[in-house]
């Protein structure tokens, strides 16, 4: 009986490492925004944002926010604002140059596919400003086709 009362309380030892390592981990990751990035991982995207055709946004857990500057315009993703992708190589982890597929408004249907770039650290004041030029750019293209017509 003591065995497995030693036992358990290594099973228990372990766990509580391993949970302490993955969070020292996350942590890491967070506090290291200091530069670009290849690569973030899955585990600790909080959401993403659509700039426009050519930046998404990557909130982190941890109050990290990354700028993703697309390889080239993907003018299909700002008329969509939605986008999905697949894991090429680690399981937990995107990465610059992995394709993002565009989907249809509404439908899980990919309408055009693109390349993502390095991930960047933005301020929450980088973000505001970028969010606000996207809004103006869409206020402004807006009224360009209400006089068009």
């Amino acid at each position: 009986m003591r065995t497995r009362g030693i036992q358990f309380a290594f099973i228990v030892a372990f766990v509580a490492l391993v949970a302490a390592a993955v969070a020292m981990s996350i942590t890491a990751q967070n506090d290291a925004a200091d530069g670009p990035r290849d690569c973030i991982n899955l585990r600790i995207v909080d959401q993403t944002q659509v700039v426009d055709e050519r930046n998404i946004l990557f909130f982190m857990r941890g109050r990290v926010t990354y700028r993703n500057t697309l390889a080239e315009d993907c003018p299909a993703l700002r008329m969509s604002d939605q986008f999905t992708y697949r894991r090429s190589g680690s399981m937990s982890s995107l990465c610059k140059d992995e394709p993002i597929s565009v989907l249809a408004r509404n439908e899980p249907v990919s309408i055009a596919t693109c390349r993502l770039g390095a991930f960047v650290p933005v301020s929450d004041d980088e973000v505001k400003a970028l969010l606000a030029a996207a809004q103006a750019a869409k206020e402004q293209d807006s009224r360009r086709r209400r006089t068009s017509r």
